[in-house]
């Protein structure tokens, strides 16, 4: 049998990111495209009973990343809508809305987390990716600036305590209410907002990750987080860690990878069916034994193996 299925006639342009929606009962489909099954699509569909489809109309601009729950669908990046640049696109029954960050207007969101009662976004001037903004949405028609960043953040998601936020940069300035200067918080790369903790904001323990981390991906009390490393020419040539108890376990190097010089995973998923984690990025695996590939991994967490899902 084949390996690979198409779905239907698919898009006219790559897809970025998918995501299962249990509002929607289907799998939303983004990208840059704008045509959907041979249909006009901008770059955001479904794949739902079957059948592909196209989210309303779509969103014009650019996608970095989605957020789906119970409730609704949030796009994150930077949108044009009727003359205008916005930083995020809503999608709620049968319909998109856009929305910016007050005093914010046409900033860019690199990574957002919508938990149906609030949204965090990490967002930049559009002409600067040098230093980021953390925003906290307490409540319908209030924005909280928490946290500014000297780098970027690639991904935000739930995590036992609250949440994690993840990407490349070494440390954060914290604000009150107000927004007077609180603290300075020392970490790699790595940030948790302690909701048991009065919403502290808490650095990882520990230095063994990626130069930049690209996603994370949480199993019970185990993170693994998953990035980029310059390769050969690079000190550090992790790709991916375990982190539990507090504490940092490199499980992949950019070394297995032979003499590729940027090596990097771009995205992560658990396989519950198998035990393993499934890997998408950039990179070649030629393994001393059996058939290499690129790109798509299965990493195997009892073995600490991988396997090629695709050459």
């Amino acid at each position: 049998p084949d390996l690979i299925q198409a779905i239907e006639k698919g898009t006219n342009g790559p897809v970025h990111k998918v995501n299962q929606s249990s509002n929607l009962n289907g799998l939303i489909i983004a990208g840059n495209f704008d045509s959907l099954n041979l249909e006009p699509c901008l770059n955001i569909g479904i794949y739902q009973n079957n059948q592909l489809s196209c989210l309303g109309e779509g969103v014009s601009g650019k996608i970095n990343t989605m957020s789906a729950n119970y409730l609704r669908t949030v796009l994150f990046g930077h949108f044009d809508y009727e003359g205008d640049k916005y930083t995020m696109a809503i999608y709620d029954e049968g319909n998109w809305s856009y929305l910016n960050i007050p005093t914010r207007e046409g900033y860019v969101a690199t990574a957002g987390f919508d938990s149906g009662q609030r949204l965090e976004v990490a967002i930049h001037h559009p002409d600067s990716i040098e230093k980021q903004e953390i925003w906290i949405q307490p409540g319908p028609n209030s924005w909280d600036k928490e946290l500014e960043i000297n780098g970027f953040v690639r991904q935000i998601g739930p995590s036992v305590q609250g949440r994690i936020f993840a990407g490349h940069f070494s440390q954060g300035v914290t604000f009150d209410e107000q927004g007077a200067h609180q603290d300075t918080v020392y970490t790699k790369n790595v940030l948790f907002r302690n909701h048991h903790n009065n919403n502290t904001w808490e650095p990882i323990n520990g230095t063994e990750i990626s130069d930049t981390v690209n996603a994370f991906v949480r199993i019970n009390n185990q993170i693994y987080f998953a990035g980029s490393s310059s390769g050969l020419s690079s000190s550090n040539n992790i790709i991916l860690s375990r982190y539990m108890n507090n504490t940092f376990q490199p499980i992949l190097f950019s070394t297995w990878f032979g003499a590729e010089e940027f090596v990097s995973i771009n995205a992560v998923e658990v396989n519950y069916d198998n035990n393993s984690l499934i890997i998408g990025g950039d990179f070649i695996y030629y393994p001393m034994i059996g058939t290499g590939g690129r790109n798509l991994a299965y990493y195997s967490i009892f073995s600490n193996s991988l396997s090629l899902i695709a050459y």
